[in-house]
Protein backbone atom coordinates (compact mmCIF):
# COMPACT_ATOMS: atom_id res chain seq x y z
CA UNK A 1 0.00 0.00 0.00
CA UNK A 2 3.02 2.33 0.76
CA UNK A 3 4.20 2.06 -2.87
CA UNK A 4 0.91 2.77 -4.38
CA UNK A 5 0.65 6.07 -1.80
CA UNK A 6 4.14 7.03 -3.19
CA UNK A 7 3.14 6.68 -6.67
CA UNK A 8 -0.14 8.39 -6.36
CA UNK A 9 2.06 11.12 -5.40
CA UNK A 10 4.47 11.63 -7.76
CA UNK A 11 1.28 11.30 -10.24
CA UNK A 12 -0.31 14.39 -8.31
CA UNK A 13 2.90 16.06 -8.05
CA UNK A 14 3.09 15.83 -12.16
CA UNK A 15 -0.33 16.91 -12.54
CA UNK A 16 0.70 20.20 -10.55
CA UNK A 17 3.91 20.53 -12.06
CA UNK A 18 3.27 19.74 -15.69
CA UNK A 19 -0.10 21.03 -16.12
CA UNK A 20 -0.94 18.42 -19.37
CA UNK A 21 2.07 19.78 -21.13
CA UNK A 22 4.17 16.58 -20.46
CA UNK A 23 3.52 12.93 -20.26
CA UNK A 24 4.41 10.50 -17.49
CA UNK A 25 5.41 6.98 -17.74
CA UNK A 26 4.85 4.61 -15.31
CA UNK A 27 7.38 1.95 -15.18
CA UNK A 28 7.31 -1.25 -13.53
CA UNK A 29 7.07 -5.36 -13.92
CA UNK A 30 3.84 -6.90 -15.27
CA UNK A 31 0.40 -7.32 -13.67
CA UNK A 32 1.50 -4.78 -10.46
CA UNK A 33 -1.22 -2.64 -10.56
CA UNK A 34 0.31 0.30 -13.09
CA UNK A 35 -2.95 0.32 -15.09
CA UNK A 36 -5.34 0.23 -12.10
CA UNK A 37 -3.08 3.30 -10.27
CA UNK A 38 -3.43 5.36 -13.40
CA UNK A 39 -6.89 4.39 -13.72
CA UNK A 40 -7.95 5.66 -10.43
CA UNK A 41 -5.97 8.83 -10.75
CA UNK A 42 -8.32 9.88 -13.49
CA UNK A 43 -11.60 8.70 -12.20
CA UNK A 44 -10.33 10.87 -9.36
CA UNK A 45 -8.77 13.72 -10.97
CA UNK A 46 -10.21 14.67 -14.36
CA UNK A 47 -13.38 15.30 -16.05
CA UNK A 48 -13.24 12.26 -18.33
CA UNK A 49 -10.92 9.50 -19.15
CA UNK A 50 -9.83 6.62 -21.68
CA UNK A 51 -7.91 3.87 -21.26
CA UNK A 52 -6.58 2.77 -24.72
CA UNK A 53 -5.00 -1.05 -24.35
CA UNK A 54 -2.67 -1.71 -27.37
CA UNK A 55 -3.32 -5.07 -27.03
CA UNK A 56 -6.78 -4.82 -28.27
CA UNK A 57 -6.86 -1.24 -30.67
CA UNK A 58 -9.02 -1.25 -33.73
CA UNK A 59 -7.07 -0.30 -37.16
CA UNK A 60 -9.06 2.93 -37.00
CA UNK A 61 -7.21 3.76 -33.86
CA UNK A 62 -3.90 2.41 -35.01
CA UNK A 63 -4.10 5.01 -37.96
CA UNK A 64 -4.82 7.83 -35.92
CA UNK A 65 -1.55 7.17 -33.57
CA UNK A 66 0.68 6.67 -36.86
CA UNK A 67 -1.39 9.72 -39.01
CA UNK A 68 -2.18 12.29 -36.38
CA UNK A 69 -0.05 12.07 -33.71
CA UNK A 70 2.23 15.19 -34.76
CA UNK A 71 -1.64 17.04 -34.40
CA UNK A 72 -2.85 17.45 -30.61
CA UNK A 73 -5.93 18.63 -31.62
CA UNK A 74 -6.79 16.36 -34.11
CA UNK A 75 -5.74 13.28 -32.25
CA UNK A 76 -7.78 14.04 -29.67
CA UNK A 77 -10.59 14.64 -31.64
CA UNK A 78 -10.43 11.38 -33.55
CA UNK A 79 -10.12 9.39 -30.29
CA UNK A 80 -13.27 10.84 -28.95
CA UNK A 81 -15.04 10.34 -32.06
CA UNK A 82 -13.75 6.78 -32.49
CA UNK A 83 -14.39 6.09 -28.43
CA UNK A 84 -17.49 7.76 -28.30
CA UNK A 85 -16.12 9.69 -25.25
CA UNK A 86 -15.74 13.66 -24.65
CA UNK A 87 -11.81 14.69 -24.24
CA UNK A 88 -11.75 18.16 -22.55
CA UNK A 89 -8.81 20.14 -22.68
CA UNK A 90 -7.07 20.00 -19.19
CA UNK A 91 -9.50 18.80 -17.73
CA UNK A 92 -8.76 15.05 -19.33
CA UNK A 93 -6.68 12.36 -19.81
CA UNK A 94 -6.01 9.41 -22.12
CA UNK A 95 -3.84 6.37 -20.29
CA UNK A 96 -1.66 4.29 -23.09
CA UNK A 97 -1.94 0.68 -21.98
CA UNK A 98 0.91 -1.89 -23.64
CA UNK A 99 2.33 0.41 -25.89
CA UNK A 100 4.92 -1.18 -28.07
CA UNK A 101 7.82 0.35 -25.76
CA UNK A 102 6.21 1.82 -22.53
CA UNK A 103 2.53 2.19 -21.07
CA UNK A 104 2.17 6.08 -21.13
CA UNK A 105 -0.41 8.68 -19.72
CA UNK A 106 -0.88 11.82 -21.81
CA UNK A 107 -3.06 14.81 -20.41
CA UNK A 108 -5.25 16.37 -23.29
Amino acid sequence: MELKRKAHEKLLNWKQKQNGRTVVMLEGARRVGKSFLATQFAQNGYRSYRLIDFSYISAQVRDVFEHDIHDSDSFFQKLSILYNKQLFPSESIVIFKDVPLASVACSV
